[in-house]
């Protein structure tokens, strides 16, 4: 969906677990088991597109990263330029990311975005954090200093890798959420962040790997560790 004229519609399923296995649910409330092989025949005619679902990261494999910017005034729009990257570059051990396992926002930081977003919500499912940190007292956007830190919640030890750059996804339409296109545009006037040769992008929250596994639970404690 970084590319939205091509899969922007994927923010419309979602999914849920019918028992042991994983479930595609579709707007119309049905519900599809991984592995039925009925599921790649619904998707592909939901997308409009030949897709497949497979479980299994292949070498190589990429993603089509739109700049979000550039889609402001037609967030579908088709002329328009992407840049290929290879998908879950910070997560060795295998799976379907777009970056890296974790992805962490502070609190301050979404209340910031609350402020410029057309809902006037801090619109947290638009940004698909695993974790959000409850630290208003801290100042927006304090988490582009975290780099090589270490986040320890509850039991668990993360390493925080590098501030998270914004795609074209959050400025989709997410359920009851309506579509935001210049939302990524305003979070770039108030924070902008060196990604790696990518230049200076609109940046929320972090990216993160654990390093030492366990527990967590909603309300414990928080600390941060510096190199």
């Amino acid at each position: 969906a970084k590319l939205p004229h091509k899969w922007g519609r994927l923010v419309e399923l979602h999914a849920c677990c019918e028992g042991p296995a994983v479930a595609v649910v579709f707007p119309d409330g049905a519900k599809i088991v991984v592995g039925d092989q009925i599921l790649d025949e619904r998707l592909s005619s939901f997308l409009g597109r030949d897709v497949k679902v497979i479980d299994q990261r292949r070498d190589g494999m990429a993603l089509d990263r739109a700049d979000p910017e550039a889609l402001a005034d037609d967030i579908h729009a088709i002329e328009t330029s992407a840049t290929l990257l290879p998908i879950s570059q910070a997560a060795p051990l295998g799976g379907f990311f777009d970056f890296a396992p974790i992805h962490i926002i502070p609190s301050a930081s979404l209340a910031r975005v609350r402020d410029i977003s057309q809902s006037g919500q801090s619109d947290v499912a638009r940004f698909r954090p695993n974790i959000v940190i409850d630290c208003d007292d801290q100042p927006a956007f304090a988490e582009n200093g975290w780099t090589g830190a270490t986040l320890h919640v509850g039991e668990v030890a993360f390493g925080v890798i590098t501030p998270t750059p914004r795609c074209a996804i959050p400025t989709l339409a997410h359920g009851e959420l309506t579509a935001d296109t210049r939302l990524i545009s305003r979070l770039g006037a108030l924070n902008r962040v060196d990604i790696f040769d990518m230049g200076k992008l609109a940046c929320l929250g972090v990216y993160a790997s654990v390093t030492s596994p366990g527990d967590i639970t909603i309300g414990d404690e928080v600390s941060l560790i510096r190199p």
